[in-house]
């Protein structure tokens, strides 16, 4: 989603937020066994969630910016380690 807005004598203001959901992640890497399942999502470099939010400030021939980068928790090891029989 962008945005912009004229704010009159003072400048231009730009917002920009970016936000992404995974649902599922997996990969299946035996071919002897189909049914065997490596979830991925949440593992180290697949986040759940993550969001990106970008602002500008244009004033004459100057820029004020801020960006601000979530990514959700993910675990260390492998997402199996942590499932509970």
């Amino acid at each position: 989603m962008s945005y912009r807005h004229e704010l009159g004598g003072i400048g231009r203001l730009d917002l920009r937020v970016v936000y992404t959901r995974n649902f599922e992640r997996s990969s299946f890497e035996n071919s002897s066994d189909p049914t065997f399942e490596n979830v991925l999502l949440r593992e180290l470099g697949n986040p759940r969630d993550e969001f990106l939010i970008r602002t500008n400030l244009k004033s004459g021939p100057y820029n004020f910016g801020y960006n601000l980068r979530f990514i959700g928790k993910q675990y260390l090891n492998t997402f199996e380690d942590f499932i509970i029989p």
